[in-house]
């Protein structure tokens, strides 16, 4: 490399001295040369040519060089890289953009990528939506992801300052959070936190905290209808607002769906291949990672397989045996699964002797268990001895899920011997194992709790029933999701919310499919006064989640409008309405529901406060709301309303619009 450069140093001084020489010549030369200048000037001129032959032969040595040495040299020291090893932003795709799309759409998707650093960005398309979206009929719904939320809260300043730059108008945003706001905010969680540190309440600081961070930011750009929502990775999962605004719903899942199961056969191949490389005889060192030792870290679930062979003797053997179990060929996993599926467990626990695959031999068990008669089941029965004796010593957390599902079924079956004392125990034996309980195990265990059959009783109510039911769940959460500080998640506000009620004269299923109110056979009047289904603990709760709507799921909703409704306490049925129209998201198929239980309640004073207030407002924001199952249920109002047609103008003006 150092004769290169000096190679190429002396050629070039060579060069400029003849450049500079026949300057000079063409400058002062005045007359003609003479034979003997000309002479000069040839040799000159020559001597330059090889000059140049040899700084061009210097040149491609040097490259060919360079590109030998590629290899060796780090990335960043190399002169044909580009900048996008230094800058990921440029690697980010820019997505594909709506047909017809502004093209100030694309100029400010381009900045958050490249400049601001946003992923995964996606487009919701709602112009041509019928009825029209609150946003608007030329809205289009723009979703970014940030890595935390802090890169959400600069990002968001970031982009505010270019749109103001380029388009001259100032956005307005929603959720941006100030640095003296969140400092002033974790100051005072952090003085909650250690006053309740010694209260027999739980407290998590991480879960308060989330609420005040830029995890959810909205920015109304007033640019061609363009909203944009940035979030952190977690908080688009939970929202999921491609699913809240897609057309077809049920096509996306599938869709979903299908793409997981291509990745996981994906997945698998992949393995498969590399296990199969793995067991190919392989002339490296033993010692090196390339044998058969990487075998061991490729399935660190299996973990079974591992206890059950004897210990290595010594070093030799520890290298040259391989530490993979042989994949079973297709035959006996198929044979195995389908033992599985139809709950032969005897089947099931001969074949796994050969392919070490007791999770299949636990799912057999579970399996037989629904064919089994009710009542029939008993500790003394083969298959509960069967399960118990094949169950392994050193469970993992899968073991304890599969043997959770089978004492819940076991429970089903006969509640009076397999009681529900039994799953708590599970969790806690769980949990002092070392392995943390999920809220997926809690929330398994509260749904078997809600449809349990243990306290049944013909002396009993449903609300002493409920009682009891209720001081079990009490247990579990104080023994379990207390000691680790977890929150409750949107299944678990449901399922209480299930077993603080009883089943409902009115339900939302029947109001959807009929929405007339129901009337007395005898004396023809509208029934209104039911059997009340509301307790002091579903009351509770509603006034807890009430203080965090965004604690409420679709779920929990539908369950509280129902019983609220069927309890006639209206105050708190507009209450929760209202608090949905303003935290939120609005849409037609909840307002259908809505406008179904107060009509098939047949309650005059609800009918009017819905059709004066809250069905005016909305048509007024949008006066294509009205489709065909809202239609019906409007008629069916103002039939109980107004026989004779001669008020509600308004609205049966636009029933009349929407039913052509």
């Amino acid at each position: 490399m150092m004769l290169t450069r000096r190679a190429l140093r002396s050629g070039a001084l060579r060069q400029l001295r003849l450049s500079s020489l026949r300057s000079a010549t063409r400058l002062y030369s005045e007359v003609a040369p003479s034979a003997s200048e000309q002479q000069q000037v040839q040799q000159k001129e020559e001597f330059k040519h090889d000059q140049v032959a040899d700084v061009a032969s210097a040149s491609a040595a040097a490259t060919t060089v360079t590109e030998a040495a590629s290899d060796s040299v780090p990335w960043y020291l190399r002169s044909s890289e580009t900048y996008t090893q230094l800058n990921p932003a440029l690697n980010e795709p820019i997505p594909e953009f709506p047909e017809n799309a502004p093209e100030s759409l694309k100029t400010l998707v381009t900045e958050m990528i490249r400049e601001l650093g946003f992923t995964d960005v996606a487009f919701i398309d709602l112009r041509n939506r019928t009825p029209v979206s609150v946003f608007g009929a030329d809205a289009i719904l723009v979703l970014a992801t940030g890595n935390t939320d802090r890169h959400i809260g600069r990002g968001t300043n970031g982009l505010i300052t270019f749109i103001k730059h380029n388009f001259n108008v100032v956005p307005s945003q929603e959720g941006i959070q100030t640095s003296g706001f969140l400092k002033v905010q974790r100051r005072r969680l952090k003085k909650k936190a250690k006053k309740l540190a010694n209260a027999d309440e739980t407290f998590s600081y991480s879960a308060e905290a989330s609420r005040f961070a830029n995890s959810w930011v909205v920015l109304d750009t007033k640019v061609d209808s363009l909203i944009v929502h940035m979030m952190t990775p977690e908080k688009r999962e939970e929202l999921d607002l491609e699913y809240v605004w897609a057309e077809d719903p049920a096509a996306l899942e599938e869709q979903r769906q299908l793409q997981l199961e291509q990745e996981e056969s994906a997945a698998e191949a992949s393995l498969e291949m590399e296990h199969q490389q793995q067991q190919q005889p392989s002339s490296s060192s033993p010692f090196s990672t390339q044998g058969s030792i990487r075998g061991y870290h490729t399935y660190p679930t299996n973990k079974r397989w591992f206890s059950s062979q004897p210990p290595c003797l010594n070093l030799t053997q520890a290298f040259s045996s391989p530490n993979t179990p042989p994949l079973p060929t297709n035959s006996t996993t198929t044979t195995l699964d389908l033992a599985a599926i139809k709950g032969d467990y005897k089947t099931a626990i001969a074949l796994a002797q050969t392919s070490a695959d007791q999770d299949s031999v636990l799912k057999a068990h579970i399996n037989h268990l629904f064919s089994a008669q009710p009542a029939l089941l008993t500790n003394e029965s083969d298959v509960v001895k069967s399960f118990f004796s094949e169950f392994p010593k050193m469970p993992t957390k899968q073991d304890h899920r599969l043997r959770l599902q089978f004492l819940i079924k076991a429970h089903e079956l006969n509640p009076k011997v397999f009681r529900l004392r039994a799953l708590e125990e599970h969790l806690i034996n769980q949990q002092a194992s070392g392995l943390l309980v999920d809220l997926a195990d809690v929330e398994l265990v509260l749904s078997a709790i809600v449809s349990s059959k243990e306290y049944d009783s013909p002396d009993k109510t449903p609300f002493q029933i409920s009682r009891k039911k209720s001081r079990v769940a009490y247990y579990m959460f104080k023994d379990i999701l207390r000691p680790q500080g977890t929150d409750l998640s949107y299944n678990i506000y449901q399922l209480l919310f299930r077993l603080w009620l009883d089943v409902p004269e009115l339900s939302l299923a029947e109001a959807l499919k009929n929405p007339a109110p129901a009337h007395d056979e005898t004396t023809g009047e509208v029934i209104v006064e039911r059997v009340p289904v509301l307790t002091s603990q579903a009351m509770t709760l509603f006034k807890f989640l009430r203080t965090s709507p965004r604690r409420m799921n679709q779920s929990v909703i539908y369950l509280a409008l129902t019983a609220f409704a069927n309890d006639n306490r209206w105050s708190y049925f507009f209450n929760l309405w209202h608090t949905i129209d303003e935290h939120l998201v609005f849409d037609n198929e909840l307002f259908t529901r809505v406008a179904a239980l107060v009509v098939k309640s047949g309650n005059r004073d609800a009918m009017l406060t819905f059709f004066e207030t809250i069905l005016q407002k909305q048509l007024m924001a949008n006066p294509f709301l009205l489709d065909k199952p809202l239609v019906a249920i409007v008629k069916e109002g103002l039939l109980v309303l107004d026989p004779s047609e001669s008020g509600f103008k308004h609205i049966r003006e636009v029933v009349s619009i929407a039913s052509l």
